[in-house]
């Protein structure tokens, strides 16, 4: 098939149109108007400091901005201008002068307190008490004395009565003797049970003599709670 070709836009034709259809469609649009160009207005050139100022515009938004926590720092203490500080004392130093410190007060309390507390315990010795001052010296012959043979026994009116035999051992005539005696009980092995004190009074106790004495005992024992004669010891005390 034989076409041929439009001299205006160059696009094939074929034989049974006279005109092209692609030229008389665009005559049959309408023209549109030229554009009106726009005249930009020239800005005034940019001086040194704007343009340093100058950043491009970001199309991020910027982080924000968060100011770091204040950290508190203490005071640093200074020496004023002009005088050097004072240099410390090494530490064996410091030591050597405790130790001479405490061995100084030991020193001072051995050498003047204690002779002086000594001192006063010495006194305190040698000075007699008022009890032992006032108390009587015991009487020499009381040791040639000797109480054996005790017996209890219980009166009309219930009281205990210790007998017992009073020996003189010496040589000299004692005479009319008032004494102390103490009745004790006790095992001889162990220790001894104090029962109670009584005056006992022997008449003419002559040398190496002798005697049977008696008195009286105050307690609230019976005589058959007592233990037997061969637990009791009587001792004596001279008393005029």
């Amino acid at each position: 098939m034989f076409t041929w070709i439009c001299p205006t836009c160059g696009r094939e034709v074929p034989p049974s149109q006279s005109e092209c259809m692609n030229c008389a469609s665009n005559a049959a649009a309408p023209t549109a108007p030229a554009p009106t160009p726009v005249v930009q207005p020239i800005a005034p050139p940019l001086t040194s400091t704007e343009v340093k100022g100058y950043a491009p515009a970001s199309t991020t938004q910027a982080p924000l901005f968060h100011p770091p926590t204040p950290v508190y720092q203490a005071p640093v203490a200074y020496a004023p201008p002009g005088v050097p500080p004072a240099p410390g004392l090494p530490p064996w130093l410091i030591t050597l002068m405790v130790f001479g410190g405490l061995l100084g007060l030991g020193a001072a309390f051995y050498f003047l307190y204690l002779p002086s507390s000594k001192k006063e315990v010495e006194t305190v010795a040698a000075t007699p008490t008022a009890e032992t001052a006032a108390a009587p010296k015991a009487n020499p012959m009381g040791k040639q004395l000797e109480l054996t043979g005790v017996r209890i026994l219980e009166d009309a009116r219930q009281k205990l009565q210790v007998r017992m035999i009073v020996i003189n051992h010496s040589a000299a005539d004692m005479g009319e003797v008032k004494m102390k005696v103490t009745l004790t009980s006790g095992s001889g092995t162990g220790p001894s049970t104090t029962i109670g004190t009584f005056p006992v009074t022997v008449s003419d106790l002559g040398p190496m003599e002798a005697k049977e004495a008696k008195g009286s005992i105050a307690t609230k024992l019976r005589a058959y709670e007592l233990p037997d004669w061969q637990f009791l010891k009587a001792t004596a005390e001279i008393i005029e």
